[in-house]
């Protein structure tokens, strides 16, 4: 992913805003896709 362990940190922290492209660009990495649903 080429990103610092601070930003991994970031994106795993529910209270930190993270930007859901980038959390979605971090599973694409790992070969998962994020799917959010609301019902």
């Amino acid at each position: 992913m080429h990103v610092n362990q601070v930003q991994v940190d970031r994106l795993l922290k529910l209270g930190y805003a993270s930007r859901l492209d980038a959390v979605e660009n971090a599973f694409a990495a790992l070969g998962k896709r994020l799917e959010v649903r609301v019902v």
